[in-house]
Order: C-alpha cells, then sequence, then structure tokens
C-alpha cells in the first residue's frame, strides 16, 4: 500500500491532519483523518509502497515497542486510511 496522491498531512500545532489534496476548506469528518505524531510517522513511511508488515516493522523500531502492538496499532491506523481512501493497496 502507498499513500494517495490526492491526500495531505497537514498540522496545527501537535495536531496532525490527513486531508484532500483538492479541497481544503469546508471539509466533513467523513473526508478527513485526525492523527497523533504516530499516525504521522507512519503516514510518511507511505510515501513508498509497504506492506502492512513493513509498517508494522518501522513503527516497532522507530518506537521500541513490541511488534504486536505495533502491528494492531498499524493495522487500526490503515483501516481509517482506508475509510476516507487516503491509501492506495
Amino acid at each position: 500500500m502507498q499513500q494517495n496522491e490526492n491526500f495531505t498531512l497537514r498540522n496545527i500545532g501537535d495536531i496532525y491532519f490527513i486531508i484532500p489534496t483538492a479541497q481544503t476548506t469546508f471539509l466533513s469528518v467523513g473526508q478527513m483523518l485526525t492523527v497523533n505524531e504516530t499516525g504521522a510517522y507512519l503516514w510518511n513511511c507511505l510515501k513508498k509502497k509497504q506492506t502492512l508488515e513493513e509498517l508494522a516493522s518501522s513503527l516497532q523500531s522507530y518506537y521500541n515497542i513490541d511488534y504486536t502492538m505495533a502491528f494492531e496499532d498499524t493495522k487500526q491506523f490503515v483501516e481509517e486510511l482506508q475509510k476516507i481512501n487516503a491509501v492506495k493497496l
């Protein structure tokens, strides 16, 4: 999977948003995703094509956490990205 080039990451302070690039005003909740620093890290990893396992491994290494936890968190994050069509499988 990889980022959908029609979406971008923006931040205001400590809050990050994954939003469609073509529409930056009057977004509904279903068109964007609010993420934390971890979500922003994973989004940036998706600039190049990655498998779910590769993403989880990157998260595990970056935060020095258990792989099972990293995998479950990554899986949940990707599912949220899929809901707004922000990733290409």
